[in-house]
């Protein structure tokens, strides 16, 4: 509809989608076990032992790839071990899933501007003329 809309000649800023009866959907993905709470972990470390590793380049450049890639490998190796300790030991309130929320509504309506609605009522009428759905 919006699409149709806008092709028809409808200004896109004088449009609105109004949803009603909102919800808040939460789509689970995956199981977080110790595999993923090691590499996430691992991939947190690895960050600060780069920036440890550039901080040590600054602090005497002679040699560059040396402290940048031991600061990675060596933060990522404190980060698995930090992050399995934590991940084993936590108990409590601790979700063990990954999951992304959506706002998802019941019905969909589209709202012109009133400046706008006569070009969005004959842009309908030549959709509709046209085969659209």
């Amino acid at each position: 509809m919006i699409q149709a809309l806008v092709t028809h000649g409808v200004e896109p800023s004088s449009l609105s989608i109004v949803g009603s009866d909102v919800a808040v959907v939460e789509q689970v993905h995956s199981k977080v076990g110790h595999g993923r709470a090691a590499l996430s972990s691992a991939m947190s470390g690895s960050w600060l032992g780069l920036l440890a590793g550039l901080v040590v380049v600054v602090v005497d450049p002679t040699d560059f790839a040396t402290p940048i890639l031991s600061g990675v490998l060596i933060g990522a190796g404190i980060g698995m071990v930090v992050g399995i300790a934590l991940f084993s030991f936590g108990r409590g309130n601790q979700r063990r899933y990954r999951s992304s929320q959506h706002v998802v509504a019941a019905a969909y309506r589209v709202v012109v501007d009133p400046a706008e609605s006569d070009s969005a009522h004959k842009a309908i009428k030549e959709h509709a003329e046209h085969g659209g759905d």
